[in-house]
């Protein structure tokens, strides 16, 4: 039978091994016997993730129901092997006890006097080794795609001497672990940051720059319209305190002499939903001079919101001037007492609230400018504005920064595995220098 190579450049010049014999196993888990509660778990497809092996979705697996059960052990390489979206995908089980594989997944067992599985599990993430997976060993259509245990077995790897195989995994398990805890850290501003909202636009900063306590100090509190709100806050409908207008679309909507210019800033709905990061600082897609003057002109520092289509709610600040279109709502001439960042946080704050209320015409869901015209929002001074404003902003920052570390990182990495998994960039001098 042709052993195919898996097309991982080898500058290097190490040895051609087929998978068969760098591994002691090569198999399918057993269609699991699953049970409400057992100390036994079955790893699925959904415990491979596209970062790492994740034991909190193993489903409870009978005990009674061992007889030829695949155990998995520390370092296997688990590869899913079933279902469009999912086949591919690989990790490392860390080797614990009591898991057993489902039918879904492939174990390779390396060999452990040749093979290092966090080397393997590397191979098989990159470009090369999923493109090969893709070419050689799937089989099938649709959702119905299957991965070959026969065909993944004779494919032939450029194998590294051990020793060299665990240095390439050290370094890249060293910028794997950079990324999960900024991912950690990310996950935990973004906690901070949905409960700090809820809470500082309901109770607000006191004048010494603390969250006011509706429980232990309820007389700083009154009654209103949307409940307990600090004194000193009104409560206004939109239409009070900017004007509400809605975008043009030039029509007909297609037409080439309006669209794909270089000329005008096109905003759109799309532009609105990509992130949570509360200003737009730049778009896809521009007008041309003819577009722009059937479109709506919006300056830098308008607060926008997406009125129409099923994102419809998001909110926005301009950091540009251009057109918006017929799906865009904006909030002009903005009175003095209002600071565009906080009526920012409010409507993001209240977006499932808005999709609540949405006209379902024949076409797609509609936020009507009269609607928001009349929904009404909790207004505190000017000054508590800004400073619940820049708490909120503050957070995102960190965030922002945080999310461009990890960008980074992972940029670093698939650097570093090309470099390192095709021998282009030797190890070998660390471990000549380890040695030493």
């Amino acid at each position: 039978m042709r052993k195919p190579l898996v097309p991982l450049p080898n500058e290097a010049g190490w040895s051609h091994e087929p998978l068969a014999e760098v591994c002691t196993l090569i198999s399918r888990g057993r269609a699991p016997s699953y049970v409400s509660s057992s100390p036994i778990k079955a790893i699925g497809q959904r415990c491979i993730t596209a970062t790492d092996f994740d034991p909190s979705v193993a489903r409870p697996h009978s005990q009674r129901a061992m007889s030829g059960a695949l155990v998995a052990k520390a370092d296997d390489v688990l590869l899913n092997s079933t279902g469009t979206g999912t086949i591919g995908r690989s990790s490392v089980f860390p080797g614990m006890e009591g898991f057993v594989v489902d039918g879904h997944v492939t174990v390779l067992r390396p060999r452990r006097e040749t093979t290092e599985g966090r080397w393997l599990n590397a191979v098989l993430r990159t470009p090369w080794g999923q493109t090969f997976l893709e070419t050689e060993c799937y089989s099938g259509s649709t959702n119905q795609v299957e991965l070959s245990r026969t065909r993944l077995a004779n494919a032939m790897v450029p194998l590294p001497p051990l020793p060299e195989q665990r240095q390439i995994a050290e370094v890249l398990d060293t910028v794997d672990e950079a990324v999960r805890r900024t991912e950690q850290i990310i996950a935990k501003l973004k906690q901070v940051k949905h409960g700090l909202l809820h809470d500082l636009l309901t109770q607000g900063i006191d004048d010494n720059g603390e969250l006011r306590d509706p429980d232990r100090h309820p007389e700083q509190f009154k009654d209103s319209p949307l409940g307990r709100i600090p004194k000193g806050w009104e409560v206004l409908p939109l239409g009070e305190l900017s004007n509400v207008v809605r975008g043009s679309t030039p029509r007909p909507a297609k037409d080439p002499r309006y669209f794909g210019g270089t000329h005008t800033p096109w905003i759109t709905v799309g532009e609105l939903s990509r992130d949570d990061w509360p200003y737009l600082t730049s778009t896809a897609t521009r007008l041309t001079e003819l577009g722009a003057r059937f479109s709506r002109h919006l300056h830098a520092g308008t607060v926008v919101l997406s009125n129409s289509g099923y994102g419809c709610g998001v909110p926005k600040i301009l950091q540009l001037s251009g057109c918006a279109n017929d799906g865009i709502a904006a909030f002009l001439d903005l009175s003095d007492g209002v600071v565009p960042l906080f009526l920012y946080y409010f409507l993001f704050s209240q977006i499932l609230n808005l999709r609540t209320r949405v006209a379902r015409g024949v076409d797609q869901p509609n936020l009507n400018t009269d609607l928001l015209r009349a929904f009404r929002i909790p207004m505190p001074p000017r000054a508590e504005q800004e400073a619940v404003s820049n708490v909120l902003f503050g957070i995102a920052e960190r965030e922002r920064r945080e999310e461009t570390e990890a960008s980074k990182l992972r940029l670093l990495k698939s650097g570093l595995m090309e470099d390192l998994l095709t021998g282009r960039v030797r190890v070998t001098p660390l471990l000549e220098e380890a040695a030493e």
